[in-house]
């Protein structure tokens, strides 16, 4: 339980950081992915989607935290959306071409991916030890 809950701050944490990033100072902050927001609109539209997916996040896994009973819960929500961010990012070079500050976004988020499913693995054997 201990990887799991500390690999749920480490979610949080980063999610609370990137969440106030975007909310704040979008521009600087998606100028690194090569993202064109040239109009208020953009800005605007990377501010709901960048940061409101971020702060989400973080709410889901500050809950998450509150009870160890929901540890699981949040390694999976974590997953699945980091996975499904790194596995579109990776579709994107495939399709798109090669970007090396995509390909390292990419690799960060398989690794994130992985470790958040190692965790849920540790937490599912900890709760059978329990019960046996």
């Amino acid at each position: 339980m201990k990887i799991a809950r500390i690999y749920l701050w480490i979610g949080l944490v980063a999610s609370v950081v990137f969440g106030a990033a975007y909310l704040v100072a979008p521009g600087p902050v998606t100028r690194f992915a090569g993202i064109d927001h040239a109009t208020p609109a953009g800005l605007t539209d990377l501010r709901a989607t960048y940061a409101g997916f971020q702060l989400g996040m973080a709410a889901l896994l500050g809950w998450c935290l509150r009870d160890p009973s929901r540890y699981a819960a949040g390694l999976v929500a974590f997953a699945c959306a980091v996975g499904a961010v790194g596995l579109s990012r990776l579709l994107g070079l495939l399709v798109d071409g090669f970007s090396a500050e995509m390909a390292i976004a990419t690799a960060i988020e398989i690794a994130m991916t992985s470790f958040a499913i190692f965790a849920l693995a540790r937490v599912r054997s900890d709760a059978g030890a329990a019960r046996s």
